[in-house]
């Protein structure tokens, strides 16, 4: 939307009214309804590279490769993937098959770094959060039974009602890395979004 601004008429000028965009004026996307990731292992950061990586680049590395949690990590053919899907609320999915016994009992629990924009605030227009890290997504959470884990809920379940997703209001929720922790084990990360290749 389009907005005119009138700029200051002097004595020796002529009133000048052109279109321009709004200051702070909101252009969402026209869809943004689908979040779906592949998980992969969490690792500790790299803090003391000892080593390359293979390529023209030669990246610095650290050998050898050092798990965030010790505990809960995919068996040979354990995998796992997330989605997240909007509609008038956000329905949070994860399914992880295949973890090692020792995770059995646990609970794992997804966290997300977001900000969100929403509309209808206080001062009349939209606004936007302060960035929230590793923020726990409520009750979005499950016991690890049998090496596999499922989380089924939404943001207006997880967050009990609250004001994180409002009806009627359009909420964009930008997000940053989304992970799953081991309750007791946060801020370490247990599995991150990700991709592996091939």
């Amino acid at each position: 939307m389009l907005n005119r601004f009138a700029f200051g008429c002097a004595a020796v000028m002529t009133c000048l009214i052109f279109s321009s965009p709004a200051l702070g004026q909101r252009n969402p996307a026209s869809k943004a309804n689908l979040f779906q990731s592949s998980l992969v292992q969490g690792v500790s950061a790299c803090t003391a590279a000892n080593t390359t990586l293979p390529g023209a680049e030669a990246l610095p590395g650290c050998d050898p490769v050092v798990p965030a949690d010790a505990v809960c990590n995919f068996t040979d053919k354990g995998f796992g993937r997330l989605k997240f899907k909007a509609k008038d609320d956000v329905k949070i999915q994860v399914k992880i098959k295949g973890l090692s016994a020792a995770c059995n009992a646990e609970v794992l629990c997804v966290v997300a770094d977001m900000r969100w924009t929403q509309d209808g605030c206080a001062s009349g227009g939209s606004c936007t959060t302060e960035e929230l890290d590793g923020l726990p997504l409520g009750a979005s959470c499950c016991t690890v039974g049998e090496g596999n884990c499922r989380i089924k809920t939404s943001l207006v379940e997880a967050f009990n009602d609250q004001a994180i997703v409002v009806n009627g209001n359009r909420t964009e929720y930008a997000l940053g890395s989304i992970s799953i922790v081991r309750v007791g084990h946060f801020p370490d990360v247990t599995f991150r979004a990700g991709l592996m290749v091939p």
